[in-house]
């Protein structure tokens, strides 16, 4: 994977540029893929953060495209890429996907991207102390049907306490874990899985959701 950007001071005089998207679904088409690029090019981030859902769970659809498009990223930025409910599927039903999950981790990780699953990574960029988090949130907590509340404990016994010394930055696919982030205290939590962004007003009035 390329480094972030050192400790310079941007063109700007700001701190890091991130660049962040999720819920691709697969829809990675060369001409879509093409325009993201050239934009991401015009960005000049210094690193990239992907929110999970790549791909699509579906037995016999192919995760190629989003292969191609998140490995071509890997190899032009940092990127650090969280896992939403289509990978955890994948992961933990092989009798269903196959070997799907693996080789997409596999090419992942052979082109350079940090896959963060239940894990973290820390680093310095342009002077400012950063370190992510990525939250692989299980499949009961998705339901559709029985509301299963997160425990106010879960990313404490997942990660342990934030670094009172860094920015902590937290990738969790679900935005109900909007909550447990302010509760454990990340400075700046991603989410997806709405489609579309989501709109709120303080910490706790949604104006959108499914």
């Amino acid at each position: 994977m390329r480094e972030p950007a050192g400790t310079e001071t941007g063109e700007d005089g700001g701190g890091p540029k991130i660049i962040f998207f999720s819920d691709l679904h697969n829809c990675c088409h060369e001409r879509e893929c093409a325009e993201i690029l050239r934009l991401m090019k015009r960005a000049r981030p210094d690193l990239v953060l992907c929110g999970g859902d790549s791909v699509v769970a579906r037995p016999g659809v192919s995760a190629e495209p989003a292969i191609r498009f998140l490995c071509q990223l890997a190899r032009e930025y940092p990127l650090y890429i969280g896992t939403g409910n289509h990978e955890y599927r994948m992961r933990i039903y092989p009798e269903t996907y196959g070997s799907a999950y693996p080789e997409f981790r596999e090419a992942l990780l052979g082109a350079g991207a940090v896959l963060l699953e239940n894990s973290t990574d820390g680093f310095i960029c342009r002077g400012t102390a950063l370190k992510i988090f990525g939250y692989d949130m299980p499949a009961r907590y998705y339901s559709r049907w029985h509301d299963n509340e997160v425990p106010a404990s879960e990313l404490k016994g997942t990660f342990g306490m934030p670094d009172p010394e860094k920015i902590n930055i937290l990738l969790a696919h679900h935005p109900k874990m909007i909550p447990q982030a302010f509760a454990w205290g990340a400075d700046l939590t991603l989410c997806g899985h709405y489609h579309g962004g989501i709109i709120r007003l303080g910490e706790n009035r949604g104006l959108i959701s499914p």
